[in-house]
């Protein structure tokens, strides 16, 4: 029990910092291991009730802010997101590469 609450913590905590963040491209993992490009050029968006990846002007990943599983990968220069899409309806887990490193505080 602690540590899902510890994982929900630090997932609100990932997703402030990378608010705002300009999205280099952005990957899908598949079911059979491989990752796809999904989208490229655009920035993370953090609301009060939606996460959501935007590149190229279309919504490429959007989830519920309270559901998504947030990690920021270690070189800061991007983060794996997990969660429902609301568009699809589907479990994705997907990869947004940043235009340059997010400082950690």
């Amino acid at each position: 029990m602690m540590f899902i609450k510890k994982e929900k913590r630090d997932s609100k905590k990932a997703l402030a910092r990378i608010n705002e963040a300009r999205i280099k491209y952005v990957t899908r993992r598949e079911e059979n291991g491989t990752e796809r490009v999904i989208g490229r050029n655009g920035a993370v968006s953090v609301t009060d009730e939606r996460v959501v990846l935007l590149c190229e002007g279309k919504s490429v990943f959007c989830c519920d802010v309270n559901k998504v599983r947030c990690s920021e990968l270690l070189s800061g220069d991007g983060a794996v997101l997990c969660g429902v899409d609301l568009d699809s309806g589907e479990e994705m887990t997907v990869t947004a590469h940043f235009t340059s490193a997010i400082l950690r505080k």
